[in-house]
C-alpha cells in the first residue's frame, strides 16, 4: 500500500526525497508505532526484572530508542532545512544514527564489561566453586 501511494506521487514537483508526501507520513507513523511497541515491551520487562537486569534494560532502551526515532526525528528536522539537502539529512542521517545505535547495541551485548555479560550465564562458571 505504501509503495503504491509512493509510486502514484513519484513525479510530484515538490518532492525532494522518497519520504515526502503520504508515503513518508505512513512510514513515519509505522516507525512511531514500532517505537511505542518497543517502549511498552521494555517497560513490561523492567517491571518483571531484577535491579541488575533493569540496568541493562535502561541502556538497551536508550540505544533502541535512538534506532527507532532516528528516521522520524530527522524527517521532521529536514522539513525546516533547505530543499536541496533534505534527502541527505533524511537518508544519510538516518543511516548514520541507526548504524551508531546498532554498534552500541552490539557492544552492549558482547562486551565483557557490559551489564548484559554480568547478568548472563557467560560470566558464571558451570563448575562448582568456579
Amino acid at each position: 500500500m505504501i509503495v503504491g501511494i509512493g509510486q502514484a506521487s513519484i513525479d510530484d514537483h515538490d518532492k525532494y526525497h522518497i519520504y515526502d508526501g503520504w508515503s513518508g507520513i505512513f512510514t513515519l507513523l509505522i516507525r512511531l508505532g514500532m517505537f511505542a511497541y518497543y517502549i511498552v515491551g521494555i517497560k513490561k520487562s523492567m517491571n518483571e526484572a531484577s535491579e541488575r537486569v533493569q540496568e541493562f534494560l535502561i541502556k538497551f532502551g536508550i540505544y533502541g530508542s535512538i534506532y527507532f526515532l532516528a528516521f522520524p526525528v530527522l524527517a521532521l528536522i529536514s522539513n525546516i532545512c533547505d530543499a536541496y539537502i533534505r534527502n541527505y539529512i533524511t537518508i544519510l542521517g538516518g543511516l548514520l544514527f541507526q548504524t551508531i545505535a546498532i554498534i552500541f547495541i552490539i557492544y552492549l551485548n558482547s562486551s565483557k564489561n557490559s551489564s548484559y555479560y554480568k547478568n548472563s550465564t557467560k560470566s558464571h562458571s558451570l563448575l562448582p566453586n568456579g
